[in-house]
């Protein structure tokens, strides 16, 4: 017979850890979305999507544009950790 069991945990950072984490979300959904307008608009002029080892040379063209806005993006070896786990 197999038994299962479930944990549940439930976080509860500090101030600091809240903002990191925030911060974390917001970059995400800043890459995530940067490189979709990038595949959109190549789909509509190729009719193809673009795939990691193509959209990755933006990267540091997008970091460097970020330091501009005031927003931290985190390095690229991250965002590349954080993009394979995902995928």
């Amino acid at each position: 017979m197999l038994v299962q069991k479930g944990f549940k945990f439930r976080l509860v950072p500090t101030k600091e850890q809240k903002q990191k984490l925030l911060q974390q979300g917001g970059n995400a959904r800043f890459v995530w979305n940067y490189f979709l307008k990038i595949n959109i608009d190549y789909y509509k002029e190729a009719g193809k999507f673009k795939f990691y080892h193509e959209l990755a040379v933006f990267l540091p063209k997008l970091k460097k544009e970020s330091f501009k806005r005031q927003f931290h993006l985190p390095s690229k070896m991250e965002i590349r950790q954080r993009v394979c786990v995902h995928t």
